[in-house]
């Protein structure tokens, strides 16, 4: 009686952490009006690089990843928006908005969690799309105890900031052109040294302001891991919590976009090119809760995760999604399935699957 009971329980824990379900949002409408303006959004062109979905939420005991995309288009869903917001549109210039990115995300702490929305959009001219009238990002988050349900809150309020920025160009002249930066290929050299507060900050090649002395110290852990330190001006100085920081060689990216947890430290890439990974040694939350101490010592292993610099997506990978994405490469994919699939193995054939797509770009 016991044994099966054990196994429902094993099954029931399996099925929690395997399971995936796309979740659903509707973006809804402005409570705001632009009608002061001279202009209107008369269309939206979804241009982005990766369609299949806007972003991931955290789901289940391990803070599951998975994606959350809009009921409807996303060129529906963000016209409906702009159409809330620009009721008056009589002897009005109509201006097409370019979707470059949307993208929600969330970070779990103990006692809290954050939701984060991140928009780029360009405005053109209708009848004039080849000419750019200016590209805006805009971020924002809140912290809550579930914060699912605020990402079409958190959107929103990006893509209202968003035209805010294009409409104070219009009228002063200034502003407008962002550079934005291709990841394909991995970093582009023209990405500044600075902090990030996001993946889209780095799309557009802004760095944090900031006008202090920054001071990294470093705790080496094994062959793989180094956690860093960034503080300002001194080693006693405040820690910054950013989203990574980049020196120029390597990207620093913040523990908490890997574990979940706090922003405690930051690690650096084992890897250059499209995929960089991560190789970090942590508990997943809510593995010792559910499995107790056999669970603690199972969940403290040696974990990789990857970064897809070209969608800022990252997630921790098995073993056999590693080969997922090897399967592109069939000589990577071919030494990884026949190597004894260690982190050496693992950093060596993503090394290789990202030379293959340099070279044949």
């Amino acid at each position: 009686m016991m044994r099966s009971l054990l196994i429902f329980i094993l099954c029931i824990a399996a099925s929690l952490v395997t399971a995936q379900k796309q979740a659903k949002i509707v973006l809804g409408k402005s409570k705001k009006s632009f009608n002061s303006a001279d202009f209107y959004i008369s269309k939206v062109i979804d241009a982005r690089k990766s369609k299949e979905a806007i972003g991931l939420t955290q789901r289940g005991l391990n803070n599951r990843k998975d994606p959350v995309d809009f009921v409807s288009p996303l060129e529906v869903e963000v016209l409906r928006y702009f159409q809330s917001l620009f009721k008056d549109t009589d002897n009005k210039k109509p201006i097409v908005a370019i979707v470059h990115n949307l993208w929600v995300s969330e970070k779990t702490t103990m006692t809290s969690e954050t939701g984060m929305a991140d928009a780029v959009i360009e405005f053109v001219s209708e009848g004039s799309e080849d000419v750019s009238l200016g590209t805006y990002t805009s971020h924002n988050k809140s912290k809550g105890l579930d914060v699912t349900n605020g990402h079409p809150k958190r959107l929103r309020k990006t893509i209202f900031d968003c035209v805010v920025q294009f409409k104070k160009s219009a009228i002063t002249g200034e502003g407008g052109k962002v550079e934005k930066l291709e990841f394909d290929k991995g970093i582009p050299s023209e990405l500044k040294i600075g902090l990030y507060r996001s993946h889209i900050d780095m799309i557009s090649n802004m760095p944090k302001d900031y006008s202090t002395q920054i001071v990294m110290t470093s705790n080496q852990v094994d062959e793989h891991i180094t956690r860093y330190q960034i503080r300002k001006n001194k080693k006693t100085g405040k820690r910054y919590k950013d989203y990574a920081y980049y020196n120029g060689k390597v990207l620093l990216l913040n523990s908490s976009n890997i574990t979940g947890a706090g922003a405690a430290y930051y690690l650096k890439n084992m890897t250059t090119g499209r995929y960089l990974v991560y190789v970090d040694r942590y508990q997943k939350q809510g593995t010792t809760a559910f499995f107790g101490a056999v669970g603690a010592i199972a969940s403290t292993r040696k974990r990789i995760s990857v970064l897809d610099m070209s969608t800022g997506v990252i997630d921790e990978l098995s073993n056999e999604e590693i080969l997922d994405l090897l399967l592109v490469s069939p000589k990577w994919h071919k030494s990884f399935l026949n190597s004894s699939q260690k982190v050496d193995d693992a950093i060596k054939a993503i090394q290789g699957l990202n030379d293959e797509i340099t070279e044949r770009k």
